[in-house]
C-alpha cells in the first residue's frame, strides 16, 4: 500500500510458506485423528511453554511488542480498553472492577514478572508439517503478561479455543491459580459493561 506521495503506507509481516495442515484440518481429513492426537497436543504444550520461557527485555510493559492494547480472552471483545503502563496499572484497573459493588470484595495480586503469553488457542492456529513439526501462527493475541493470564486462557478459553485448552491444561499445573476466581468475576463484569469501566476508581458516598 502506498500513499499519494508514493511512500509505503502501513506495516507488513512477511511469512514463509509452510506446507502443512492445521489441527482443525487434521481432525477433518485424518481418519480417527482423535485417537492419535495426543502427540500433537504434547507439541503444542511444549511450544507454549517455550514461549513462556523466552527472556523478556527489561522495561517491557504489559501488552504486545510496541506497547499497544493487548488482546486476550480476559477482556471485553478480547481487547483491553487502553494500553497499560505497568503491571501496577493493570492490577489497579482490575481491582477497581473487583470492588466496584463491594469495597471489601477479594482482589487480585498479579505476578510482577512478565512472560510471553499466547492466548488464542484456536485449533486453526497450530499447523503441522508432514514430518510433524509444529508451527504456531496468528500472534495477534500474544502479549507480555503475568502468568495468571496464561492460566486464565487455559481455564476460561473462547469457544473456539476449548478443544486445545481442555487437552493441554493439565500440563500447566505449575501456573499460579490464586487469581482465577476474581479474574473470572472481573471478566464477566467487563462483558456486561463499558470497556472503560474501572479505569478510574468508583466515587463512594
Amino acid at each position: 500500500m502506498y500513499d499519494e506521495a508514493g511512500e509505503i503506507k502501513g506495516r507488513f509481516i512477511v511469512m514463509e510458506l509452510v506446507r502443512g495442515k492445521r489441527l482443525d484440518e487434521l481432525y477433518d481429513t485424518v481418519e480417527n485423528f482423535k485417537d492419535i492426537s495426543a502427540p500433537y497436543y504434547e507439541k503444542i504444550t511444549r511450544g507454549l511453554k517455550l514461549l513462556l520461557s523466552i527472556p523478556v527485555p527489561p522495561g517491557t510493559r504489559p501488552g504486545p511488542v510496541g506497547g499497544e492494547r493487548m488482546r486476550h480472552t480476559f477482556f471485553k471483545d478480547y481487547e483491553a480498553a487502553v494500553p497499560y503502563e505497568s503491571v501496577d496499572k493493570l492490577e489497579e484497573h482490575m481491582n477497581n472492577l473487583a470492588t466496584w459493588f463491594n469495597e471489601s470484595a477479594p482482589t487480585v495480586r498479579l505476578e510482577r514478572e512478565l512472560h510471553l503469553v499466547y492466548s488464542d488457542l484456536h485449533l486453526g492456529n497450530f499447523m503441522f508439517t508432514d514430518s510433524g513439526d509444529l508451527y504456531m501462527i496468528d500472534f495477534e493475541h500474544a502479549s507480555f503478561l503475568p502468568l495468571s493470564f496464561m492460566h486464565f486462557a487455559l481455564h476460561c478459553p473462547s469457544v473456539m479455543s476449548k478443544p486445545v485448552a481442555w487437552h493441554i491444561r493439565d500440563h500447566f499445573k505449575d501456573l499460579p491459580n490464586e487469581n482465577f476466581e476474581v479474574m473470572h468475576k472481573i471478566s464477566g463484569l467487563m462483558l456486561k459493561s463499558s470497556a472503560t469501566l474501572g479505569l478510574t476508581p468508583r466515587k463512594r458516598k
